[in-house]
């Protein structure tokens, strides 16, 4: 790769970063790639679990990347010291802390005033909940947050609700440009499959993501559509009996397929073979720690052209515009989350039209070749602030 002209030096501090699971995690490293693959000098500065599957991952990267410990407290003990040495060694002309903390407080008191300093927010990492001793200590760092927001130059938002909400605790609404979640070009290449009506939805079994409310509607939606089955698939099977039990309870545990936590291959095959994604996210009073700030699996169904019932919360509206990639629903409801899967499921045409508009939507707003763009405009338009200061 040769470098651009105007390439910038662009340090990225994240501690959700491959091979560690979940949505900042593959948004970081996508970004990463992307930066790289525009022409940009890139080091990625990030913790990890597990030393060696950490050097196997980075081996395959185009840039380098320096670990250390992702675990409590040895992170916010290391993270200190390597961000103000790779800054010192680097020297970085932007830095864009993955997440506020502990990265874009560190970077606040290392990095000098030359350095553009950005950060990216989503929805539960940012919010302020009582629900336990590790959220209510993340509460009492609003200090910490507002330096953050003051010597951030560009806060990006996930969605528009993280920017209203991140506005609501005292964010600048002149440096928040909303830079939504992506997905990989590789999904768009997988061919959909669907043969047989299957429901399905990719996500932890946390409360907050509905699965329960799909559970309870399946009744209704069985009653139409009898040959239906519900697949699960995502990581904490300790909340799978209770899920199994309000199955067993409702008569269609038989209609019921968790799968657990599924290899690359598994989840793709999911995707393809799935009719309709579901995703009834909701807010619980008092724990907007467990908001959905956005939603990337409805952006992996889009890109195989499954149309999506969502659940309209959060920022999920964001990722799910409703009747163009998807019906937006109400996520206590179980009645709205049938009729919305059976309207879908009666209707073909409609169907394949939802998620025909649904492939075309990502591919023209998801792709991170495109969002990637969007954070690099803005990295670029702060630099020429800068100059002619």
């Amino acid at each position: 790769m040769r470098r651009k002209a105007n390439a910038v030096k662009i340090l990225i501090v994240s501690t959700d970063y491959p091979p560690m699971k979940g949505g900042i995690s593959v948004l970081s490293h996508a970004k990463a790639r992307e930066f790289h693959d525009a022409g940009h000098e890139v080091l990625v500065l990030a913790c990890c679990e597990d030393f060696q599957a950490a050097r196997a991952f980075d081996a395959l990267q185009p840039f380098v990347t320096v670990r250390f410990s992702g675990r409590f407290p040895w992170r916010e003990l290391q993270i200190a010291p390597v961000v103000w040495w790779q800054i010192r060694r680097f020297r970085p002309d932007v830095v864009w802390s993955a997440l506020w903390y502990p990265a874009a407080v560190v970077v606040s008191y290392c990095a000098p005033k030359s350095v553009v300093q950005t950060v990216s927010t989503y929805g539960s990492e940012i919010f302020i909940s009582q629900a336990d001793w590790k959220l209510r200590l993340k509460a009492a760092m609003g200090p910490w947050r507002r330096r953050v927001f003051a010597k951030c130059q560009v806060i990006f938002a996930l969605s528009r609700y993280t920017r209203e909400k991140i506005l609501e605790l005292g964010a600048s609404a002149a440096k928040i440009q909303i830079v939504r979640g992506g997905v990989g070009s590789a999904w768009f290449d997988l061919p959909h499959l669907a043969s047989s009506p299957i429901l399905l939805t990719v996500a932890r079994l946390d409360a907050h993501k509905g699965h329960a409310r799909v559970i309870e509607a399946l009744p209704q939606i069985l009653a139409r559509h009898p040959a239906l089955r519900y697949v699960m698939v995502g990581p904490d099977a300790n909340n799978w009996e209770r899920l199994r039990q309000k199955a067993t309870e409702l008569g269609v545990s038989d209609k019921v397929d968790y799968r657990g936590a599924v290899s690359w291959p598994e989840l793709q095959s999911a995707y393809q073979n799935a009719t309709v994604f579901v995703m009834a996210s909701r807010e619980i009073p008092g724990r907007l720690d467990l908001v959905e700030g956005f939603g990337l699996t409805f952006l992996e169904a889009a890109a195989i052209g499954v149309p999506s019932v969502a659940g309209d919360s959060g920022g999920v509206p964001d990722a799910v515009e409703h009747e163009v990639s998807g019906l937006l629903v109400d996520p206590n409801s179980a009645e709205q989350i049938a009729a919305a899967v059976i309207r879908l499921l009666d209707d073909a045409d409609y169907r394949n039209q939802l998620g025909s508009q649904a492939r075309q939507r990502a591919l023209r707003e998801f792709t991170w070749t495109h969002l990637a763009s969007l954070m690099l405009d803005a990295f670029q338009n702060v630099l020429e602030e800068k100059k002619k200061l």
